[in-house]
C-alpha cells in the first residue's frame, strides 16, 4: 500500500535527536511542521502532535536514539507525487485525499494518502478535500487514539447527524464533547446534622436542608437524557460500631441500583462506581439517606455524574476514542 497510495516525503532541513522511549524531537533547525506530519529518520517513524522552533512532541515514542539523524518529512508543498517515498506510520491517523487532476496536472480521479490532518476539510497544502480516514497499529497493538487525533480527524471529515451531510455540521464533535465533559451532579446538607432516627429525601444538586418525605418540586430535574454514574458520599463523623448511613439515588420517587454505605467506627466515606441507571430529559432524581442503628449525628455531602446518552456505541466513552467509532 505504502508504494501505490502514500503521498511522497522530502527531505527535511537540518537533522534530529532523539531518546529512546521519549516522544521528544529536537531539531537542529527551527521547523513548521503542520499537525500530523510524517518524520522519518534512522528507521524510526513519527508523527508529529506539537510543537515550535526546534523542539516538538511526536504522537510515538522513539524505539531508539537518534543522533544528529537527517530525515525526511511530509511535503509542505502542493505536489501530489506518490509511490516512491510515503510511508504508512503505526499509531497514526491517515487521511485519505481526493483530487480532481494527478500528479501531472491531468484530469484524473487521483486518491492519495497523507498523515497531515486535514484544515477545514482540505489538505493543508494541496486543498484536496478529504474523502476517508484510517488509525494504522501494529498487528500486537491495542489501539488507543488521543483526543486531538480523533477531533482532527473528525474535523477535516464531512459531519451532519446519522452520518448524513445534513443537519448540523458538528453533529458528532457535539456528541463527543457533550461525553468527554459529564454534567458532575453534587449537594450537602448545608452545615445542618442529618436525621439520624429516620430516613432523608432531597434533591441531588445543591446545599439543602433534606425532608422527611420524598416529594415533588424537591427533587434535581434532568436537563438531558444520559446516564447517572459515580457516587461519591461522606459525613463530616463516623457512624459508630455496627451503625451506617445510606445513600441511595432514586428516579421519579423510586430507589435506583446507585447506592453506597458508609459504617463502622471509622469510615467517613463511600462510593458506588459499579452500578448505573438510565435517566431521561424531564426526570426527577434525588438522593436518600437512611440512618440505620441511630448513628452519630453529621452533616453529609455526595456528589454523582450524569454522562449524556451516546447512541454511538452505547455508552462507551472510550470505545469511541480509542477504536473510532463515530
Amino acid at each position: 500500500m505504502a508504494n501505490k497510495t502514500l503521498r511522497n516525503l522530502v527531505a527535511g532541513s537540518g537533522t534530529v535527536d532523539a531518546i529512546a522511549g521519549s516522544n521528544k524531537l529536537t531539531f537542529s533547525q527551527a521547523q513548521q511542521f503542520k499537525a500530523g506530519a510524517t518524520i522519518s529518520a534512522g528507521g524510526l517513524l513519527f508523527t508529529i502532535q506539537e510543537g515550535m522552533g526546534t523542539s516538538w512532541t511526536a504522537k510515538q515514542k522513539a524505539g531508539g536514539n537518534l543522533s544528529s539523524s537527517s530525515f525526511n518529512t511530509s511535503d509542505p508543498g502542493t505536489g501530489r507525487g506518490r509511490g516512491s517515498s510515503g510511508v504508512i506510520v503505526p499509531w497514526a491517523a491517515h487521511t485519505i485525499y481526493c483530487s480532481f487532476v494527478d500528479d501531472a496536472g491531468n484530469f484524473d480521479y487521483y486518491t492519495y494518502v497523507d498523515t497531515l490532518f486535514a484544515e477545514g476539510g482540505l489538505h493543508p497544502y494541496t486543498k484536496d478535500p478529504v474523502c476517508g480516514t484510517f488509525y494504522a497499529t501494529m498487528a500486537t497493538d491495542s489501539p488507543s487514539m488521543l483526543t486531538v487525533d480523533r477531533l482532527r480527524m473528525l474535523e477535516g471529515m464531512l459531519r451532519g447527524s446519522a452520518g448524513s451531510t445534513f443537519g448540523n455540521p458538528d453533529y458528532r464533535l457535539d456528541n463527543i464533547e457533550g461525553r468527554l465533559a459529564p454534567a458532575l451532579l453534587a449537594g450537602g446538607t448545608d452545615n445542618v446534622n442529618l436525621g439520624n432516627a429516620a430516613n432523608s429525601f432531597g434533591p441531588l444538586v445543591g446545599p439543602v436542608t433534606l425532608a422527611a418525605a420524598s416529594a415533588a418540586g424537591f427533587r434535581t430535574v434532568v436537563p438531558r437524557a444520559g446516564t447517572l454514574k459515580n457516587l461519591f458520599a461522606a459525613v463530616s463523623a463516623a457512624p459508630g460500631a455496627a451503625k451506617s448511613w445510606v445513600f441511595t439515588v432514586r428516579k421519579n420517587g423510586a430507589d435506583q441500583a446507585l447506592t453506597c454505605t458508609i459504617s463502622g467506627a471509622s469510615s467517613t466515606s463511600a462510593s458506588d462506581v459499579a452500578n448505573t441507571f438510565t435517566v431521561a430529559a424531564g426526570d426527577e432524581i434525588e438522593i436518600k439517606v437512611a440512618p440505620s442503628g441511630t448513628p452519630t449525628a453529621a452533616k453529609a455531602e455526595w456528589s454523582a455524574e450524569l454522562v449524556s446518552a451516546d447512541a454511538g456505541d452505547g455508552g462507551a466513552v472510550g470505545t469511541l476514542l480509542s477504536r473510532g467509532d463515530a
